[in-house]
């Protein structure tokens, strides 16, 4: 549709409706922004925490294999189900290092 067919259409539509039209283009933008910051914001949080584990599995003498082995082990079955996927990974981790 151009825009020269935009605009009879948006003249006749009442004001409520443009108005509910405008409502839902903005909720629908307000959660776009707000899951695009949430996701960064997982991604921020877990790459601080591999900082933190790495740095304390240096300070306690592990190799570049061990830590390797560490940031990239699975979860068991001992984690919950309700655990999100940081969670899980920070417990296999944690387990790993004989942190837990």
């Amino acid at each position: 549709m151009t825009a020269a067919g935009v605009a009879p259409l948006l003249a006749r539509m009442d004001d409520e409706v443009f108005a509910l039209l405008i409502v839902a283009i903005s909720i629908f933008g307000f959660i776009v922004v707000v899951t695009v910051i949430a996701q960064q914001w997982r991604k921020t949080r877990e790459a601080a925490y591999n900082a933190r584990l790495k740095q304390i599995m240096l300070e306690r003498g592990m190799s570049a294999a061990e830590i390797k082995s560490v940031i990239e082990a699975t979860p068991d079955s001992a984690c919950s189900p309700w655990m999100g996927p940081v969670a899980r990974a920070q417990h296999a981790a944690r387990k790993a290092a004989g942190l837990e």
